[in-house]
């Protein structure tokens, strides 16, 4: 096996600030005429044995992509594609170990930042989203541009959580985590805009409104690329007057260091017909933790696990609004998507 790629540290810094895919920013400093980045990713390319190129060369996503283009040509592609999964993969791995970090005494990143020094901080590291949200639809405070942390190592997996939580209902009191990494100045930031609708609509509200016990579900991963999840758990639990909804799709045993379980719970009040509570979280389990967790349903978890929360809305918030925050926050997860625009059945068991 090859030794992984050493990659410079200013390297993966100027990767890490930015909330483009890393392969469009490796295809960007590539095509500039000269800059330390650039030249810092030429160095990389060439460290890559010829083994590990042809390698990666034979693979069938590949072929399918680079077929009929010349040798040489296809090769560098090939570099370019294996710098950019090494650098991807130590800035999801940075990310998520300062997402996880405690700071008893000091502000954890990225609000230890000179433009959020004033910003207040809750308990578990959320900040009201009013207090960034811009009339240009940028998280942004003093002249830096943020991003909400995202849910995968895709660093766009919360796009589109972020979308529904932009919707503007009144009575509703929203709090995100910002992403430690992604920080640019307002003037060398660049938006993006990605084309997918995800939306939720009511459920059976009857049935969950009458149930008299737990109404358990678990769905398995049935597509054939490979999704990195074990399962998904569902669980409605009715409690006094509130009906309690949780849902945990957790990831399967070899990518437990490179991602974490995505948890929703919300707390529905049938005689009113709206949520008061959902929130979002990414849950990282131990290599022992997980093992017992995929022997267990969400149910019997407890609080296993470190708890990481991304977002949090509380008020009178309406089942479709909810189905929306729930939908996006599993994006690319589609029984739960299926599930909560009213496409799909929750398998119970």
């Amino acid at each position: 096996m090859p030794a992984p790629l050493d990659v410079p540290a200013h390297v993966i810094a100027a990767f890490a600030s930015s909330h483009v895919h890393v392969d469009w920013q490796v295809s960007d400093f590539l095509g500039q005429k000269t800059n330390p980045i650039k030249d810092s990713l030429e160095e990389l390319m060439l460290s890559i044995d010829d083994e590990s190129v042809r390698a990666h060369m034979s693979r069938p996503e590949f072929r399918f992509l680079h077929d009929g283009a010349d040798e040489a040509l296809r090769a560098r592609e090939a570099r370019k594609e294996i710098i950019s999964r090494a650098i991807d993969q130590r800035v999801n791995q940075e990310r998520m170990q300062l997402l996880r970090a405690t700071c008893p005494r000091d502000r954890v990143p990225p609000y230890n930042h000179p433009a959020l020094l004033d910003l207040p901080i809750s308990d578990d590291n959320l900040v009201d989203l009013n207090a960034l949200h811009s009339s240009e639809r940028l998280l942004q405070r003093n002249g830096f541009v943020f991003e909400l942390a995202p849910t995968l190592p895709a660093v766009n997996s919360s796009y589109w959580l972020m979308q529904n939580l932009r919707i503007q209902d009144e009575g509703i009191l929203k709090s995100i985590r910002l992403d430690p990494l992604a920080i640019q100045s307002r003037d060398s930031y660049r938006a993006i805009e990605y084309k997918m609708w995800v939306y939720g609509v009511p459920l059976d509200w009857g049935q969950i409104a009458s149930l008299k016990q737990d109404l358990l579900g678990r769905w398995m991963p049935d597509d054939l690329i490979g999704t990195g999840v074990a399962f998904t758990d569902v669980v409605w639990s009715p409690r006094a007057k509130e009906v309690h909804f949780i849902c945990e799709e957790v990831p399967s045993r070899d990518r437990i260091y490179e991602r974490g379980s995505r948890y929703s719970h919300a707390i529905y009040l049938p005689q009113e017909g709206h949520f008061i509570h959902v929130d979002g979280a990414i849950r990282y389990y131990s290599n022992d933790e997980e093992e017992s967790r995929l022997n267990k349903h969400v149910r019997n978890v407890g609080k296993a696990g470190q708890r990481v929360k991304i977002f949090r809305a509380e008020g009178s918030i309406a089942t479709d609004v909810w189905g929306g925050l729930v939908a996006s926050f599993f994006v690319w997860n589609r029984d739960v998507m299926n599930y909560v625009t009213g496409e799909g059945e929750l398998p119970t068991i």
